[in-house]
């Protein structure tokens, strides 16, 4: 258990919302609960404009408050959907794919359908709320009620009794919590560094890899592989018994294919109909929405979507160099400069197959992994003093 979850039990006791006391008070007697919605992707004069606009995939295990958002809507875009403004401190809950992601807004800002948002009147402290509904996802997705996407209502929220303590009290957790977030950010930014020396300990060694300086021999992606493709372009048949995950580009962080309570499931028959013959030396790519997440495959038992391409590697060719070539600015520039130029961002297979991939000896490859898997190893340890701290991340 972390040090943050600790110290809201011992302040707060037991704070598990599905025992829904009687003498606890439902969420509508303490915030107004509102959603949002999307403005028409096919029109222009919508988007790119300065009102900030979220949607829950932007939401992580560990986000905390929020302030920036990958897409912005026009006053134009605004108006069309009539969408309410969130003020700052609004507690953002996410009520499908997934449910009970949240967040604080840390500005205004606006979002889709995929929230019940909270905002907060005197009786609560936004930041309280928070840590309560974190701690309590599983009762929330519990909540969700849809057959193909679970789903919660605006009235399921509202009706959801929490227990409130005095702001005293939630004040005292909450000056505990910033100071706990004070020492999470300076871990979080030994982690950054460590990973800004890896990146420059590349450049060092090999140059940039789009104009290669050094001239190394140069291959196209697509040489130095047995197969390059994508998953499937639509919506399988789930099934919460079957024994495949159906994968997406948002399942790769950090070099592993990460399953979340949220992840769907495909039985044998649905895993054979879309198989895709991905090899032991392959990686995987997010080439839809968010690009350039990446993740090494070993054998899981998955089913892959469109968002996520397999690049299924020659025996011969170092995946482990090819992994962190993939992750240099350099490699993620080249992915956005050659996007579709649409609200969301897609990276053709084609694209993916004529990358030029340099080719430095391989000693100075293998010189440069071992270097790697040493900071990797530092990350590691600051990895787990943080989930010491706050819990898994």
């Amino acid at each position: 258990m972390s040090l943050l979850k600790s110290r809201f039990i011992e302040l707060f006791g037991s704070t598990d919302l599905s025992l829904q006391k009687d003498d606890w008070v439902e969420i509508k007697n303490i915030g107004e609960v509102v959603s949002g919605s999307t403005p028409k992707t096919t029109n222009e004069s919508y988007w790119g404009g300065e009102n900030k606009w979220i949607t829950p995939a932007e939401l992580s295990s560990n986000t905390y408050v929020i302030t920036k958002t990958d897409r912005y809507l026009t006053d134009e875009g605004v108006k069309s959907c009539s969408l309410r403004k969130l003020p700052k401190d609004t507690v953002l809950l996410t009520s499908r794919a997934p449910i009970g992601k949240v967040a604080i807004a840390g500005t205004e800002m606006y979002c889709n359908q995929g929230f019940k948002n909270i905002i907060c009147n005197e009786k609560i402290r936004p930041k309280y709320l928070f840590y309560l509904l974190k701690n309590n996802v599983r009762y929330l997705e519990y909540l969700g009620r849809g057959a193909t996407f679970k789903e919660i209502s605006k009235s399921i929220v509202e009706n959801v009794k929490i227990p409130l303590f005095p702001l005293q009290d939630q004040d005292r957790f909450i000056e505990f919590a910033e100071q706990i977030d004070k020492s999470k950010f300076l871990l979080q930014q030994i982690l950054k560094k460590l990973e800004l020396l890896k990146k420059s300990r590349f450049i060092e060694m090999f140059g940039d890899p789009i104009k290669n300086e050094k001239r190394w021999a140069q291959l196209t992606l697509n040489s130095v592989c047995d197969g390059i493709g994508d998953g499937l372009h639509g919506t399988p048949e789930y099934d919460d018994s079957g024994d495949f995950y159906f994968i997406n580009g948002n399942n790769l962080i950090n070099g592993e294919i990460v399953i979340t309570p949220s992840t769907k499931k495909v039985n044998e028959e649905v895993f054979k109909k879309y198989y895709r013959n991905i090899s032991s030396n392959a990686l995987l790519l997010s080439i839809n929405g968010t690009l350039g997440k990446i993740a090494f495959y070993n054998n899981e038992a998955i089913t892959l979507g469109k968002s996520a391409c397999y690049i299924n590697l020659k025996t011969f060719v170092n995946k482990y160099f090819v992994f962190e070539l993939m992750k240099t600015d350099h490699f993620l520039k080249y992915l956005e400069e050659n996007s579709t130029k649409s609200t969301i961002k897609n990276v053709s297979l084609k694209t993916i197959r004529n990358f030029q991939l340099i080719s430095p000896p391989e000693n100075l490859q293998n010189d440069f992994i071992s270097f790697s898997k040493k900071i990797d190893k530092s990350k590691l340890i600051i990895q787990k003093a943080l989930e010491d701290l706050v819990g898994k991340v």
